[in-house]
């Protein structure tokens, strides 16, 4: 996984095509699904921000990669939960302001660990982004996760699934 990421960061960094550093935040609603024995149970929305550094890296003038660096909070009845969200998105311009996203994502929990829980998820990120002017853009994101969060015994399958809507500023 870590040879993945520095691959990635590697052909970003570089890169002699058109390459851009930018700012990113935005809101997230996410939800746990719990699933198991042939029944499941998916929790209430829980609401949160994300802010993050990203490097978009124009591969062709249709292909784009964006990888991003986030910090992510959740926050529940006086109860939060932070952690790092890495997605890598590959970018399908459709115009020159409209595009199309998709591509894995990784993300870190910063809580303690608990037993039988997983602090690493792997997710997949599907979204478009619209660029509002040239500098500045608008993206809507679904984060449904492949992994298992849960490491223990059993039949159980701990996923989020997460929904994301943020505007970033590229420099």
């Amino acid at each position: 996984m870590k040879n993945y990421l520095l691959f990635l960061l590697l052909i970003a960094v570089s890169s002699t095509g058109f390459a851009q550093f930018g700012l990113n935040a935005g809101y997230l609603s996410s939800t746990t699904k719990l699933s198991g024995d042939g029944g499941s149970i998916t929790s209430d929305a829980i609401s949160g921000f994300n802010i993050g550094l990203t490097y978009t890296l124009d591969l062709n003038g249709t292909l784009m990669m964006r990888p991003e660096l986030h910090f992510v909070s959740v926050s529940d009845e006086g109860e939060s939960a932070n952690g790092l969200l890495i997605p890598v998105p590959v970018m399908y311009a459709l115009s020159d302001a409209f595009s199309l996203q998709i591509g894995p994502a990784f993300g870190f929990s910063l809580e303690e660990s608990v037993d039988d829980f997983s602090n690493f998820a792997l997710s997949a990120v599907v979204g478009a982004s619209y660029m509002l002017t040239d500098n500045v853009y608008g993206q809507l994101r679904y984060f449904p996760q492949l992994s298992n969060s849960y490491t223990g015994e059993g039949d159980l399958k701990v996923r989020n699934n997460t929904f994301s809507v943020s505007v970033g500023y590229n420099f």
